[in-house]
């Protein structure tokens, strides 16, 4: 375990091949075994350990619980969940079963069942981070913001010292809207301080070059929301000036994957690699300028980055917020997201990166091929007025809540359609229907629905809508752009952190800066007032694919030569050094 946590798991997977054969009677050192190539993806190899550590102690509830995580990690759920279900069983006061149970729920949306499992293994152990953790994520998910910053505030008070709950706190205070954006920041500057107390940069030079090696690195390559923004980048950047490294920290692939990677110039499968050999992997690979696209959402390899494997390192599209790191140059927003008042913060409430207004937009949406054509929506008389918002539910807090159920009430006989994965499962619908009740509003008046099995449906989902209702603080991104794109204004609320600002830089440059706000009330008066005046909805909802379509907001030619333009002033920073 010392030569694993070193970063060693090569010299710990020896060392522990010959304990094997010198005992291999040893139910803990093939679990052990398991453990090591889990974490290198070997799941194959991972799971004869596993199993063979059961069958040597079939009563041990650890070795169930490992054998559970690499069956989950090899796709097979239900051998996996029976496993960790009978962990606990053995031993129910095995506080890491239980949470590692939870998880698995957690994943497949049985979200009351894994919050009953991390708080069973708090009640076991209290000061268990890794349930904290876990409990915080599923809080979240179920739009429980204000009680996951709660219990992740109160576990990192009594662990000052602890990195992962210092990330988590950080990130959970972006779906909070009691926080402030110098509160965000300084969450996550606190957790960066954590990281480069412990971990040495390589201080590579920048250098004079004809054509700078731009390395763009995310675990979202696939089915994610970030391939629609990130294509302008792969297709259109300037091959005489760039040559473009896609770095795919993820090892699950999918269609969409395999469209992007003949897109870059050369193609990195890195998702198996640790931090340490991430970072010697990029300094390897000559990266000159690196492009984080994830940020501190799942998947991050934040890590890598704080050993400053590259001369220029940016973040960009992923992450609605700094990383906290200061070996990270640049963060690229625009002067709508992240105004020049950004920069006048207290030194410890700013981000830790520059900001680089990468003007007039900070990104160029990508619109799905197969989308259906907009609803007309010529409503019949009496017909009452759709509003919808199909952001995660994670995003849905208090204040979003309330102005929802401010427009249900100002517009008499409407109703909202929320959808999102987590509102397809009846206990997460229940307890937002609940909500809106205590709010005075009907619940049979909230329509919810989860995931639809493809794109192009969920996307036609928006033909029976009239209006499109923003979240607060955290609001859309892609959900917007989808709207827009389907022919539904968007209402959205701007405030003082990059997350609820993003509306107002994609409204704005689609020509219809009016539909954005700056408080509760103004929301609730500006969609009531659209939705009560026919003309003047069919007048925003008239040709708006068409104004979307010549936008800057899908100008990729245009995006992609001021993201060339940026990277290029940032590399001559360098070259210059300090000052």
């Amino acid at each position: 375990m010392a030569l694993f946590t070193s970063g060693d798991r090569g010299g710990c997977l020896a060392l522990l091949q010959r304990l094997i054969a010198a005992g291999g009677g040893d139910s803990r050192l093939h679990r052990l075994a398991a453990f090591v190539l889990h974490d290198a993806r070997e799941y194959d190899r991972a799971l004869y350990h596993a199993e063979k550590a059961v069958a040597l102690n079939p009563k041990g509830s650890q070795a169930r619980t490992m054998l559970g995580i690499v069956l989950d990690s090899m796709g097979r759920g239900d051998e996996a969940l029976a496993a960790m279900r009978q962990a606990v069983e053995l031993n129910p006061r095995d506080a890491e079963g239980w949470t590692t149970l939870g998880s698995a729920l957690d994943a497949r949306d049985l979200f009351d069942e894994s919050i009953d499992a991390h708080k069973r293994a708090l009640s076991i152990n209290p000061g268990h981070v890794a349930a904290a953790m876990n409990l915080s994520l599923a809080l979240l998910a179920t739009g429980r913001a204000r009680e996951a910053v709660d219990l992740v505030r109160a576990h990192a008070s009594r662990h000052p010292g602890d990195e992962r709950l210092a990330q988590r706190l950080a990130f959970c205070l972006n779906y909070d809207d009691r926080a402030t954006r110098g509160e965000i920041n300084a969450a996550h500057r606190a957790w960066g301080a954590f990281v480069e107390k412990r971990v040495r940069p390589m201080t590579p030079r920048a250098e004079e070059k004809d054509i700078l090696r731009i390395g763009l690195m995310s675990p979202d390559f696939r089915r994610h929301s970030v391939s629609h923004f990130v294509r302008p980048v792969l297709e259109r950047l300037d091959r005489g000036r760039f040559e473009v490294h896609a770095l795919f920290t993820s090892t699950r692939a999918d269609e969409v994957t395999d469209s992007l990677r003949p897109l870059a110039d050369a193609w990195h499968d890195v998702g198996a690699l640790t931090e340490t050999e991430l970072a010697e992997h990029i300094r390897g690979a000559g990266i000159d300028i690196l492009v984080d696209l994830c940020g501190h959402f799942a998947g991050s390899r934040l890590g890598a980055l704080a050993r400053k494997p590259a001369p220029v390192q940016i973040t960009w599209l992923g992450y609605p917020g700094t990383t906290g790191l200061r070996r990270v140059d640049a963060r690229l927003v625009d002067g709508l997201t992240d105004p020049a008042w950004a920069d006048e913060l207290p030194q410890n409430e700013r981000e830790s990166e520059r900001l680089v207004r990468l003007d007039p937009c900070f990104l160029c949406y990508t619109p799905p091929a197969d989308a259906p054509e907009p609803g007309d929506r010529a409503r019949r008389d009496g017909e009452p007025i759709t509003f919808v918002s199909f952001n995660d539910a994670k995003k849905i807090s208090p204040a979003t809540l309330d102005m929802f159920a401010g427009v249900l009430a100002r517009v008499e006989g409407s109703r909202l359609l929320l959808k999102c994965g987590a509102l397809g499962v009846e206990s997460v619908a229940r307890r937002f229907a609940a909500e809106f009740e205590t709010r005075g509003v009907d619940p049979a008046r909230v329509v919810f629905e989860g995931h639809t099995p493809s794109q192009a449906e969920h996307l036609a989902a928006y033909r029976g809508a009239d209006l499109a209702l923003d979240t607060f603080p955290y609001g859309g991104t892609t959900t917007t752009c989808e709207a827009l794109w389907m022919g539904v204004p968007v209402i959205s609320r701007a405030g003082e952190t990059h997350a609820s600002r993003v509306g107002l830089s994609l409204l704005t440059n689609i020509g219809l800066p009016e539909l954005v706000v700056d408080s509760e009330q103004g929301f609730v008066d500006l969609a009531a007032s659209i939705a009560l005046d026919p003309d003047r909805l069919a007048a925003l909802r008239s040709g708006l694919r068409g104004r979307v379509a010549r936008s800057t907001l899908v100008d990729a030619a245009g995006f992609a030569g001021r993201f060339a333009g940026v990277c290029s002033a940032l590399w001559g920073m360098a070259e210059s050094g300090p000052g």
